[in-house]
């Protein structure tokens, strides 16, 4: 009687541990998912930062050619 007794007490104690290892093995998929997710952010911020960089740039030549082309044009407003 007592070794039935244990036997179901192993039985019961090995379904909680089982599902306790599939929770494990979710828990693990979930993380690696994650971490790839985050490698895909960092990837996309990296981009976004280079094209600000290439836009301020391209911002800077046109506000420096818009305001020599205003300064020739009114030195040659002046001069008439």
């Amino acid at each position: 009687m007592a070794t039935r007794e244990i036997a179901a007490s192993i039985c019961e104690s090995a379904s909680p541990a089982k599902e306790v290892s599939s929770k494990s093995i979710d828990v693990s998929r979930d993380a690696d998912a994650v971490k790839e997710r985050a490698a895909e952010v960092r990837e996309q911020i990296s981009s976004v930062s280079t094209n600000l960089t290439s836009l301020r740039s391209v911002l800077v030549r046109t506000v420096c050619a818009s305001t020599f082309a205003a300064g020739r044009r009114a030195v040659g407003s002046a001069a008439a």
